[in-house]
């Protein structure tokens, strides 16, 4: 049974902010090979590798893909292996496909290395982290964990987006500058492995509870599965389309230089997102209802969105509107997951509702980054203008299903929210049973 005190790991306070440190530093450069690296230097990356925008955005379905099979399994393996142990496999396995990654091999084999980024950032990872960042606090500390999670995370990646930039600008051939990037970035993963291995908290998180079919319908059967999936996957949606194509928005429409996009990208995603974050989430933790501030958030996030669309084109206006919606949505992506507690999801049920939700919260991914790169392709202006859509629709319905999570009260009803151990009450259970 995970090591739980008042529904949080037993560690002393020091260990549990330096566990809080390097988890988020991991969810942060975890994705930085096969996410960071495509979107902050899209324009240097897909010359590099002689690709069309619907190749390239091949890349991230077949990611997505990935991610969309692993997502349900990593749930379970979440549960009965320990976080410790799954770090150290993910981050070796993501070393060596990124120095493989950073030979620039055939199409097929970037295929290949892409689908791997799923294996090692997914079901060794994903659901591991979240458990871990939500057994760190107790439930009135959710909002304050994710917040700092997230912010961290974005902050570890401004520091490493920043340290690429200058890789790639201190050689004339561009090409030789990603290369030399991607190796830099294997021997950070490589390098992190290690370190947890010999310094990460050695805390159980593993339960005895059997996962199985039964468990699966169990979580299946909470309503407030579904309403976070809806909530998660609307922040995510709105965030990455987002933080994927401002960037070159920036370059192609406004048109500063590639250099200048990539710098504006990291200064986006990373730092306006390290801070986002977590003031968005200290800010959520100040009011009975996280949904509440969701809904808030992405209301804000529609309104910065749709002044992109129907202002003109100016460096300056480009610039503030499209850093103002990136700071939105990244605080919806960093609460979204700490509605949990108050959409009725105990934390014995976490790891297992971690992955059901990621498998249908991620699920346009496997297709939306080809999807986009093809509108790209077919014409610039018009295929920013629909991106923008797909940011709008997805947070109206981030904004309505966070309203309809505050009215419900799941977790008050059934005392998730102010229980000691975060676990459903007798009552309950026996009900989805």
């Amino acid at each position: 049974m995970a090591d739980l005190v008042n529904g949080r790991l037993n560690l002393s306070k020091g260990k549990r902010m330096y566990a809080l440190l390097m988890i988020s530093i991991a969810s942060g450069i975890v994705f930085f090979a096969c996410i960071g690296v495509r979107n902050l230097y899209y324009n240097q990356l897909i010359a590099a590798l002689g690709l069309t925008n619907a190749e390239y955005g091949m890349l991230g379905s077949v990611n997505g893909i990935a991610n969309l099979i692993f997502y349900l399994p990593s749930g379970f393996i979440a549960d009965k292996v320990n976080t410790k142990t799954l770090l150290v496999i993910s981050f070796l396995g993501l070393g060596g496909l990124t120095i493989w990654f950073g030979f620039f091999p055939s199409y097929i084999c970037l295929l290949i290395i892409f689908f791997g980024y799923g294996i090692f950032s997914i079901f060794t990872f994903w659901s591991a982290m979240l458990k871990y960042v939500r057994l760190l606090g107790s439930e009135e500390e959710q909002g304050k964990m994710f917040g700092l999670s997230e912010g961290i995370k974005w902050g570890a990646n401004a520091l490493v987006g920043f340290a690429g930039l200058s890789i790639i600008g201190a050689f004339v051939d561009g090409v030789a500058g990603i290369r030399v990037l991607l190796f830099f970035i294997a021997g950070l993963y490589i390098a992190f492995a290690l370190l947890i291995l010999f310094t990460f908290p050695g805390a159980n998180t593993a339960t005895d509870e059997p996962v199985n079919l039964r468990r699966f319908i169990e979580v299946l059967k909470v309503p407030g599965t579904w309403l976070t999936t809806l909530i998660v996957a609307s922040a995510y949606m709105a965030f990455a389309a987002a933080v994927a194509y401002f960037g070159p928005y920036c370059a192609d429409i406004i048109g500063v230089s590639d250099a200048v996009a990539s710098g504006l990208a990291i200064t986006r995603n990373y730092v306006i997102a390290a801070v986002a974050t977590i003031i968005g989430g200290l800010v959520a933790d100040k009011f009975a209802s996280r949904a509440k501030v969701l809904a808030v958030y992405f209301t804000l996030g529609i309104a910065a969105t749709i002044s992109i669309m129907i202002t003109p084109t100016t460096l300056a206006f480009g610039i503030v509107t499209t850093c103002l919606a990136t700071a939105f949505f990244c605080a919806t992506r960093g609460i979204s997951y700490a509605v949990m507690g108050e959409a009725g999801i105990p934390v014995s049920m976490t790891g297992v509702a971690m992955g059901i939700i990621s498998v249908f919260a991620y699920a346009p991914e496997s297709f939306m980054y080809t999807m986009m790169g093809s509108w790209l392709d077919a014409d610039k202006v018009s295929g920013f203008n629909n991106i923008f859509i797909w940011i709008i629709v997805w947070s109206v319905i981030g904004l309505i299903v966070s309203l309809v999570t505050a009215k419900l009260k799941l977790g008050e009803k059934n005392n998730v929210i102010g229980s000691k151990d975060g676990m459903l009450d007798p009552k309950t259970l026996e009900s989805i049973e």
